[in-house]
Formats: C-alpha cells, sequence, structure tokens
C-alpha cells in the first residue's frame, strides 16, 4: 500500500471513535469504505 492510499484509508476511519455513543462500523459498511478509498481484493473483503 503507498502513502496516498493508506491516508485515504486512515483519513476519516477513526472518525468519531472517542465520541460517546459511537459505533462501530458493521462488516458491510467497512468493507465499502475500503472500496470507497479505493481498496479492493480478498484481503479487505472485496472481490477484485
Amino acid at each position: 500500500m503507498d502513502l496516498v492510499t493508506l491516508w485515504r484509508l486512515a483519513r476519516n476511519w477513526y472518525a468519531g471513535r472517542m465520541e460517546p455513543g459511537y459505533t462501530r462500523r458493521d462488516p458491510s459498511s467497512a468493507a465499502a469504505y475500503f472500496a470507497e478509498v479505493g481498496l479492493h481484493g480478498k484481503f479487505w473483503g472485496l472481490a477484485d
């Protein structure tokens, strides 16, 4: 993974985690986020 992709992943992945009432992403939402930031493949739970 290059630095640009890593930044796209991390930029909003942790958003809201320190807020009261935070709920983590369900697996389908996480997969959608991974695809949105340009990740793909079985490792990320996405088809190639």
